[in-house]
């Protein structure tokens, strides 16, 4: 005996002497069908021991050693099972262990191919209609498994071309697993622009009957991807071209002139839908030219005077009047008049576009003299004297000395000799299949052709401006054929010219 305290230690079942202890009851098992599995039992006590494994309560035949092993086990094996273990003591029964048999998952219907449209969304899904549930997923792409997709659906949103592949699913349970069959995911590209294209700016040339040449092409083109065959349709202005490179990728615009500036864009049209590039602008620069020039004249002191030019360029160019060496007016008309010239004077026009930076081009300069007339008939001093007029005879402008219907100052204003009647300001029809018409053209004058086709009319249309050289010339001027509906027409010439 001992007086000292107790000390700690673990509780024991109070059992009558030398019954057999359990030390390590059978547990829970939960397997596959058809599997082997195996339930024990440890013991403590005074040997020798038996065993008799019961299933459900029932002793199981020849189960009498300290392991129960079950092979091919089937649902029919599910159940409770515990084993009585004695010696001659007497016998202990366990607490039952159940084993739970299961089946492994069946795949009734498999994940089905799909076709998406690029940055829309489609999903997979698998259905398991065998086996004991629950069951676990885990989705795979190209053969990885996808993180987090670990339900039946598989959900993809806003799919790139990236995400087209082989998509399966593996599912389980504690008995098993099974891989579904693949199906793969399509991903159509709708019709996408990758390099749209660009601005250009194109220099041409323009002669000075007002005609391009020297003409370029210039190429446009648009690089796209797509689902099928790619289709193009190249518009200037928002409608469809009809050259023939109006459908390639390219566009080549030839004979590049200003009436071929603008917008151009490009549809680009697959299987599935179309892009429009944004716009790529086509610029034209001519550098201006001159097809009328400024004609160096005389004129009377103090009457009013008309000066024309007529010019183009791309784009249009900012004239300027330059009288006498300084500009007086500025994006000017093709028009400048003056009143009351006393004095000579030079004149010519500059202008400028894109084409030409600052610097600018110049027209011809024209030279105009002052003629003194001292009666103010309308008549030149210097004419009268030459013909034998009196330069203080306001009488004699109203004359007609040749009886040629022509009185002496439209003679004078005509550049016609007022003493010969066949001196006249007319015209000629020169050439019968095609209208020419023919006249003399006077020194220092210039001339407006006009036309009508009806003489009851009172109106004239201009038909073109002749404008003044330093020679006395014959010019013939190339009338258009008049159309079915104006079977004829009538011609004039007048001189001032008029705007």
């Amino acid at each position: 005996w001992s007086a000292e305290p107790p000390t700690a230690g673990r509780v024991r079942e109070n059992l009558p002497a030398g019954l057999p202890a359990l030390t390590a009851p059978p547990q829970d098992r939960v397997v596959a069908t058809n599997a082997t599995v195996s339930f024990s039992v440890g013991v403590c006590g005074t040997p020798p021991f038996t065993y008799q494994w019961q299933f459900n309560g029932t002793n199981i035949a020849d189960a009498t050693n300290a392991t129960l092993v079950l092979f091919n086990v089937t649902p029919a094996s599910a159940g409770l099972y515990s084993v009585t273990v004695s010696n001659l003591a007497g016998a202990v029964t366990s607490a039952p262990a159940s084993l739970i048999v299961q089946f492994p998952p069946v795949i009734t219907v498999h994940p089905q191919p799909a076709t998406a449209i690029r940055d829309q969304g489609t999903n997979f899904s698998v259905t398991a209609g065998g086996g004991t549930p629950p069951f676990g997923y885990q989705w795979r792409f190209n053969g990885a498994n996808l993180p987090g997709a670990t339900n039946s659906v598989l959900t993809l949103s806003n799919i790139q071309a990236s995400q087209g592949g082989v998509y399966s699913v593996l599912v389980f349970n504690t008995a098993g697993t099974v891989v579904s069959s693949n199906a793969t995911l399509t991903v159509l590209i709708p019709a996408t622009i990758t390099q749209s294209p660009t601005n250009h700016t194109q220099t041409c040339t323009i002669n000075p009957a007002g005609f391009f040449y020297n003409p370029t092409n210039v190429t446009m083109s648009v690089t796209a991807i797509g689902s099928g065959t790619l289709r193009y349709q190249w518009r200037f202005f928002g409608t469809n071209l009809l050259i023939p490179t109006a459908t390639n990728s390219s566009l080549i615009i030839s004979n590049v002139n200003p009436t071929r500036e603008g917008p151009y864009t490009v549809a680009v049209t697959d299987d599935i839908g179309t892009a429009i590039s944004p716009v790529a602008t086509l610029t034209v620069l001519a550098r201006p030219v001159f097809m009328a020039q400024p004609a160096s004249q005389a004129v009377l002191q103090g009457a009013n005077l008309v000066l024309t030019y007529i010019a183009t360029g791309a784009p249009p160019p900012i004239y300027r009047w330059i009288i006498g060496g300084s500009p007086t007016l500025t994006n000017a008309s093709g028009i400048l008049t003056m009143t009351n010239v006393q004095a000579p004077f030079s004149v010519r026009v500059a202008a400028t576009n894109l084409a030409t930076g600052l610097g600018g081009v110049n027209s011809a300069t024209a030279q105009f003299t002052v003629l003194a007339d001292f009666d103010q008939d309308g008549m030149a001093d210097i004419w009268e004297t030459q013909y034998g007029f009196a330069t203080n005879d306001t009488a004699d402008a109203l004359l007609d000395f040749d009886g040629d219907a022509m009185i002496n100052r439209d003679e004078y204003i005509a550049g016609t000799d007022p003493n010969d009647a066949l001196s006249l300001l007319k015209l000629t029809l020169t050439a019968t299949n095609s209208a020419v018409l023919e006249f003399v053209a006077q020194s220092n004058i210039a001339y407006t052709v006009l036309y009508r086709t009806d003489l009851s009319s009172s109106v004239w249309s201009n038909l073109m401006n002749i404008s003044a050289q330093p020679q006395t010339r014959t010019v013939q001027v190339n009338a258009p054929t008049p159309p079915p509906t104006a079977w004829q027409r009538f011609y004039r010439i007048v001189t001032p010219p008029l705007p």
